[in-house]
């Protein structure tokens, strides 16, 4: 499956008429059947019993907006950038929801990554956080140079990173990079967010004992169900235009 944009050309529902443009999660075809549920002014959802199984982000289909053109360089934006920036606003909104953990700085490794940069341009805003690209020594000048991070870091200079209350956001998955980032900051690591895996071949190797707190994984359509279940579909819906 993929995401990306579809248009309806047949539909037996009131409220959804064919013409009308929608983004989200497609399979590879010409075609898709779907029934559909709850309509709003953002889009629709997929009711479908073979996928009610799946996390409800996955389901949604949002529309289009209409004044921007089919094929656009806005849409282009959007196919390239806009399910990981999803991820990015619900990284930074669950580290807000828990009080960014008392922390006063952030370590975000895969600093490079269409991720990472849409999670540091997020917690920007963040005023008491400093954030800190953890890169491949090859990719500093290049993440340096889009003005994201407040300080970028060569991987194997883990020892750098200021001995801090920090929460770690693992994009990478490198098994090295964590041991060395728990083995420095101690007690002083807050949380580690396991969400990524760019450096998959690296997974392997973690220390079992690794000091301060344990790996957590973070599964972004949990953070979404909450903040339906505290806000709804139409405030999430907003803010997250907002951000993007």
């Amino acid at each position: 499956p993929v995401w990306g944009y579809a248009e309806v050309v047949e539909s037996t529902h009131d409220e959804l008429d064919p013409g009308r443009r929608v983004f989200g999660f497609l399979p590879m075809s010409s075609e898709l059947v779907v029934e559909v549920g709850r309509v709003d002014d953002g889009g629709f959802t997929d009711v479908a019993e073979h996928r009610r199984a799946m996390a409800g982000a996955y389901n949604r289909y949002a529309f289009a907006d209409p004044d921007i053109a089919p094929g656009s360089a806005d849409e282009e934006r959007r196919m390239l950038l806009y399910p990981l920036f999803f991820t990015a606003f619900l990284v930074d909104d669950f580290i807000g929801d828990n009080g960014c953990f008392d922390a006063t700085t952030l370590v975000i490794s895969s600093a490079s990554s269409k991720t990472g940069l849409g999670i540091a341009r997020q917690a920007a805003v963040r005023e008491d956080l400093t954030v800190i690209g953890l890169t491949s020594p090859a990719n500093v000048a290049f993440t340096e140079g889009l003005g994201a991070y407040d300080i970028v870091l060569p991987y194997g200079r883990e020892t750098d990173l200021p001995v801090e209350p920090t929460i770690y956001v693992d994009v990478s998955g490198a098994a090295p990079v964590r041991n060395a980032v728990h083995h420095h900051l101690g007690d002083a690591l807050r949380h580690d967010m396991v969400l990524g895996a760019t450096h998959w071949a690296e997974m392997g190797g973690a220390d079992a004992d690794l000091p301060g707190p344990a790996p957590a994984f973070f599964f972004a359509p949990s953070q979404i169900a909450k903040r339906v279940a505290e806000w709804g579909q139409e405030r999430l819906d907003g803010a997250l235009a907002e951000a993007w």
